[in-house]
């Protein structure tokens, strides 16, 4: 099965008072309904977080729900993106496998989006590194 969502907002940003790097999209701006977010730190990996295995990005959804690692593949195109989740990741986020998001959102949105969500997740341990399609 695929989880279908739309997401009529999406952002990217370095938050410096948090020291992360964030992106995610959400149904709405005003809190209500669905969010996904993909984020890491701002800083390298220490012991302790290898330890952890904090050692990559972490998703997190509106319920508080998080798994560190867990995305296979991104997809993104003018107005989808397609996120193919590991099994773990899925049942841990309460989502299918396949999460295909259609996108209201605004070119520069879209932009920002494409621009830093690489730097995310081509970030820490090589083996929960997704293959990324469109950045």
């Amino acid at each position: 099965m695929t989880t279908r969502l739309i997401a009529r907002v999406m952002s990217a940003v370095r938050d410096e008072e948090l020291d992360v790097l964030e992106a995610g999209f959400a149904g709405n701006g005003d809190g209500a309904g669905f969010a996904f977010i993909v984020m890491r730190s701002a800083d390298e990996p220490d012991a302790a977080d290898v330890r952890m295995g904090w050692d990559s990005y972490c998703l997190t959804t509106a319920e508080g729900l998080t798994f560190y690692g867990g995305l296979e593949s991104v997809a993104l195109n003018s107005d989808r993106l397609v996120l193919r989740l590991s099994s773990e990741a899925a049942d841990t986020l309460e989502l299918d496998r396949d999460v295909e998001v259609e996108l209201q959102v605004d070119a520069d949105e879209r932009r920002e989006f494409r621009d830093l969500f690489p730097g995310i997740v081509l970030w820490g341990r090589p083996s929960a590194r997704p293959t990324l399609t469109g950045f």
